[in-house]
């Protein structure tokens, strides 16, 4: 499993360390000059090559219509899981393979995109 997000990597690091999670992750991707921001899929390949995944064999969940046009550009499955500050028209036109309310609806998901 790993995390793409626009904040630095570094932060994102601490952050799951504080919530006792970063053992779960392999890869944590954060913004760097060498990649391109979301939507260019650049940091969606960087993670998957990083877990050596395929990205047509990944998914890539997010809450912002970029995410779900970062997953499609680098070729995986999308599930979008809108939040308070996702425009719904925007996640809508990115087309996401499946989209949720929770992440307790994650697991169905996931099986549906099989």
């Amino acid at each position: 499993m790993g995390v793409c997000t626009s904040n630095s990597g570094t932060v994102a690091k601490r952050v799951l360390e504080k919530l006792g999670i970063l053992n779960h992750f392999d890869s944590v991707i954060g913004r760097t000059p060498s990649l391109m921001m979301k939507p260019h899929p650049d940091q969606v390949l960087a993670c998957f090559n990083e877990m050596e995944v395929a990205p047509s064999e990944g998914v890539m969940i997010g809450d912002s219509h970029n995410d779900i046009l970062a997953g499609k550009a680098a070729g995986a499955k999308t599930v979008a899981i809108p939040v308070y500050f996702t425009r719904k028209e925007a996640m809508e036109a990115a087309k996401p393979d499946a989209v949720i309310k929770s992440m307790r609806e994650l697991p169905e998901a996931l099986l549906s995109l099989r």
